[in-house]
């Protein structure tokens, strides 16, 4: 260890017992293994003493990158304006964007490549499948469940492929995050273990009353949780009473019952997820993704405020400061701004399995007219998609309850839409079901005196 590093642990420490003395706490407590669980932390000192004695690092920056499996072969990237570049190897499973590092599994190793030039980093023996990974600069900390399914293994890897830390844990570590020399580390669902990678032990632990599965960076804040999630500041003592700086998304019935989640999760992708970009603890942007359709949502009260709809199946999608990114079946990736409007595309020049995308900030689409929603509707209605019909019957309940004129029309076009020449079975089966529920949402429309349309009660969308 190096003296500069030495000095700045004897900093953390003595800030920290200062701390304990502000809080009138005792001194640490000793425990024999990392995560002792007979160790409580009752009253959140240890807790306390570190947020009053660590400061959150200011958020790496890098381009906005995509990568993607072409499973078995191949993994292929890039970043946005630059080449694409491709690297053989026997990928098995979900690659992870972890800053500027991709990870992936295959062939018994673990692989890390540099995600802006395709440059192996490093190849390690490894099994399972990955949890998460995260990336500080300079160390990637990766989590991977164990064949067993029972016990995962935590791997800290500097850039030249060193092992500096390995954990192995009778229980599931879900997505990590590495910030300072310090593992964030959601422990079998119930508490968030700051461990420190240096000293080989843990310095603190987060307990809270909803589920710690995950953990993440939204520029240069740290949240942790699962469908509700909770900021790491100083009020993350309060979590375990209930308290805390608390984020849970508005509540809407989506076909698929999607979650939020910032990559895909396990060996199955997901049909369907959320995006949501959390910013000073409130959500700056959220989305709804599934199929071939991104559906930005107000993030207030779910409801639908544009629609965008991509060439090929989407999958995979994050938020970012301002926006959204988005790679689809076909090796397209877009980036999309708050309104729903494509600000960039690239591509990964092939055709790919799986895929995650990352981008720190999306700037605002330029010299877009703006396209009322019912117009955006319709598009998205155009042509059926058998596999995501749910999803398409939601629009037509969206379009229905515009209450306009223009929305009435479009609507009636879709209630009386015929089959193109030489359309396939399911898609002809599809646009049926469409039309029909076309017609029932049109026969709830009632007329007001000055005939215009009058719209459908909300709460045959879903909203609770």
């Amino acid at each position: 260890m190096s003296r500069a590093i030495r000095f700045w642990r004897l900093s953390f420490r003595w800030v920290g017992l200062a701390a304990l003395a502000a809080l009138g706490c005792g001194g640490g407590q000793t425990r024999g293994h990392p995560f002792e669980r007979a160790w409580d932390d009752e009253t959140g000192c240890d807790l306390g003493a570190f947020v009053a004695g660590w400061r959150m690092p200011s958020a790496a920056e890098f381009p906005a990158l995509a990568v993607g499996a072409i499973e078995g072969r191949a993994l292929v990237g890039g970043a946005l304006g630059s080449r694409p570049w491709r690297v053989l190897y026997p990928v098995e499973g979900q690659p992870i964007l972890a800053g500027r590092v991709a990870v992936v599994l295959g062939a018994d190793a673990l692989l890390g490549v540099d995600a802006t030039s395709g440059e192996r980093l490093w190849t390690l023996p490894a099994l399972g499948r990955l949890r998460g990974a995260s990336d500080d600069g300079r160390t990637t900390l990766v989590s991977i469940e164990r064949l067993s399914g029972r016990s995962t293994q935590v791997l800290a890897i500097s850039r030249n492929g060193t092992v500096v830390r390995q954990i192995v844990e009778d229980a599931p570590i879900g997505a990590p995050v590495i910030l300072d020399e310090f593992a964030f580390l959601p422990v079998a669902g119930r508490a968030v273990i700051v461990f420190d990678l240096v000293a080989g032990a843990e310095a603190a632990r987060v307990i809270a009353r909803v589920p710690l599965t995950r953990a993440f960076l939204a520029g240069d804040e740290l949240y942790v949780g699962d469908e509700e999630v909770i900021r790491f500041d100083p009020s993350v003592v309060a979590a375990r009473s209930g308290g805390g700086t608390r984020i849970r998304l508005p509540e809407r019935s989506l076909p698929a019952r999607p979650r939020w989640m910032t990559a895909p999760d396990g060996d199955d992708l997901p049909r369907a997820q959320l995006l949501a970009m959390p910013v000073k603890g409130r959500v700056d942007g959220l989305a709804y993704v599934a199929g071939p359709f991104v559906v930005g949502l107000d993030v207030h009260d779910a409801r639908t405020l544009w629609v965008h709809r991509t060439e090929r199946e989407l999958l995979a999608g994050r938020a970012a400061l301002g926006g959204f990114v988005v790679c689809e079946r076909g090796g397209a990736v877009a980036q999309l701004d708050s309104r729903g409007f494509v600000s960039a595309r690239w591509s990964l020049g092939a055709e790919v399995d799986r895929c995650d995308v990352s981008a720190s900030v999306i700037s605002p689409a330029l010299g877009h007219p703006v396209e009322p929603l019912w117009k955006q509707l319709a598009t998205a209605l155009a042509e059926p998609v058998p596999a995501f019909i749910d999803v398409q019957l939601l629009l037509v309940d969206d379009l229905a309850r515009l209450e306009s004129t223009e929305s009435t029309r479009a609507l009636e076009g879709v209630a009386t839409s015929l089959p193109a020449v030489g359309e396939l079975p399911e898609a002809v089966r599809a646009r049926a079901v469409l039309a029909r529920h076309a017609k029932e949402r049109l026969a709830t429309l009632s007329r007001t005196p000055d005939g215009s349309p009058q719209g459908v009660d909300s709460a045959s969308f879903g909203f609770r």
